[in-house]
C-alpha cells in the first residue's frame, strides 16, 4: 500500500502488504499494534481524533484501522511498502529485488520527505545492507541520505508485533521520527 503526495515529509516504510491488508485496505491488519503505537505517539497528526469508529473497519470480528483515514488524510504521515507486490505472510518468504529498492528511492524522491521510519531492521537491511550488524540498533541511522532537494534522517524502529521490547519504550522509539 503506498500513502504518498507531496505534502508528506514523515514517511514509515514495511517490508509487504499481505492479501487482507489489501483486501481491507488495512495496513498491519493482522492485529492493531502499529496502531496502538501510534495512538500514543506523536505521529499522530495534530487535531487528528483517535477514534476507533471512524478510523477503523470491523475485520474478522475485531476492528483494524483504515491505512486511508490515517495516512491518507491531509497530513503530513505517509506510508509506504518496499516489496509492494509480495504478498507473503511471513517476513522470511519475501524476496526484495533490486528494482523495488530503487523505485522505492523514486517514489520517496517526489515527496517532500524530511524523516524516514523504517518499520522493523529487515526493512532497514534491504535498504542499507551495508550497516555492520554488530552496531545496528533502533534509532536513528548513522547515513547520509538526500533524497530530491531534502536531506533525510534515517530511522529504523521496530516491528510493532514482533519485537519483545516494550510499548513504551516503543513510542518512544517512534517518538524520535516525528
Amino acid at each position: 500500500m503506498e500513502y504518498l503526495s507531496s505534502i508528506k515529509e514523515v514517511v514509515l516504510v514495511g517490508l509487504n502488504p499481505t492479501e487482507q491488508a489489501l483486501k481491507h485496505n488495512a495496513v498491519f491488519c493482522q492485529t492493531n499494534g502499529l496502531w496502538e503505537i501510534i495512538k500514543h505517539s506523536n505521529l499522530m497528526p495534530n487535531g487528528i481524533i483517535y477514534d476507533e469508529i471512524h478510523l477503523s473497519t470491523e475485520v474478522d470480528g475485531k476492528y483494524k484501522y483504515f491505512a486511508n483515514k490515517i495516512f491518507g488524510i491531509n497530513t503530513n504521515l505517509g506510508f509506504l511498502d518496499l516489496a509492494p507486490d509480495v504478498y507473503e505472510k511471513k517476513s522470511k518468504d519475501v524476496k526484495v529485488s533490486q528494482q523495488q529498492r530503487d523505485a522505492l528511492w523514486l517514489k520517496l524522491s517526489m515527496t517532500n520527505v524530511k524523516k524516514i521510519g523504517l518499520l522493523g531492521k529487515r526493512v532497514t537491511r534491504e535498504l542499507y545492507p551495508n550497516l555492520k550488524k554488530s552496531k545496528f540498533s533502533y534509532g536513528k541511522i548513522d547515513v547520509k541520505n538526500q533524497i530530491g532537494k531534502n536531506q533525510v534522517e534515517v530511522y529504523c524502529i521496530p516491528f510493532p508485533e514482533t519485537v519483545p521490547i516494550k510499548k513504551e519504550d516503543k513510542i518512544t522509539l517512534y517518538n524520535t521520527v516525528k
